[in-house]
């Protein structure tokens, strides 16, 4: 079983109200005489007024100081929950102000940081659309090169083909010796003509 921090509390405010009843009469003796009968009833009224005021301090620590425990405690279960809109309103100049100002601070921070991964995310999306656009025309490109060199590969096989075929016939031999050709008289019988 767990510790309970509110039952403790309880059972010191009763507890040190107890103490303080009995070790009250045992003080007011120094200074009062008592009449017969009337000590008893006195310390039975110490004991009571103790214990009265144990719990009327419990009571005002669970009406002043809990509800605001427990708004700080609502907001961190919201934030453990994902919930980044709420904050504490508490506002106070003590160890209660300063844990709600912690908690503020964080849920603001965490927002922060959801808002830098949400941005984050959004740059990586569309990085990520501009690569498959690119890698999509990347790999157009690289099909269209794969095909002209098919293209080529067939004709450079077409051509090795009429090449071996030309090869392979007999050569007939020719008809009439060929003359060597005088380049400056073609040139000069062809300006002629024209």
């Amino acid at each position: 079983m767990k510790n309970s921090v509110l039952r403790q509390q309880f059972l010191a405010f009763v507890g040190f109200g107890l103490v303080m009843g009995l070790i009250f009469p045992l003080f007011a003796s120094l200074f009062v005489e008592w009449k017969d009968g009337m000590r008893g009833w006195f310390v039975v009224s110490c004991l009571v007024a103790g214990v009265t005021i144990g719990l009327v301090n419990f009571y005002l620590v669970k009406v002043l100081l809990l509800p605001k425990i427990a708004e700080v405690a609502d907001v961190a279960k919201a934030v453990g929950q994902n919930d980044l809109t709420r904050t504490c309103r508490v506002e106070s100049q003590d160890v209660i102000g300063k844990i709600t100002t912690s908690v503020n601070n964080m849920v603001i921070k965490l927002r922060d940081i959801v808002q830098q991964l949400q941005d984050m995310s959004c740059a990586l999306n569309d990085e990520t659309s501009t690569l498959a656009q690119v890698s999509g025309n990347a790999r157009n490109r690289v099909i269209e090169q794969q095909k002209l060199t098919d293209a080529v590969m067939q004709l450079l096989d077409n051509t090795v083909a009429r090449l071996n075929d030309i090869a392979t016939r007999p050569m007939k031999p020719l008809r009439s010796p060929m003359k060597p050709i005088n380049m400056r008289t073609a040139v000069l019988s062809r300006l002629r003509s024209a």
